[in-house]
């Protein structure tokens, strides 16, 4: 499984919109005890312009 920060979302986010896609979409995020990534993702989806 890639990073989050590895994957182009912001590439992603262009090609649903330009295809009319406004709706919402899911990831699966794996979390362990005493991480941080869904803090992280939360973060990164952010930086590339997801709400």
């Amino acid at each position: 499984m890639a990073p989050l920060a590895a994957m182009p979302l912001e590439e992603i986010r262009s090609i649903l919109e330009a295809g009319g896609f406004h709706g919402r979409g899911c990831l699966e995020i794996m979390t362990v005890e005493g991480n941080r990534h869904l803090s992280e993702a939360m973060g990164l989806l952010r930086m590339a312009g997801y709400k």
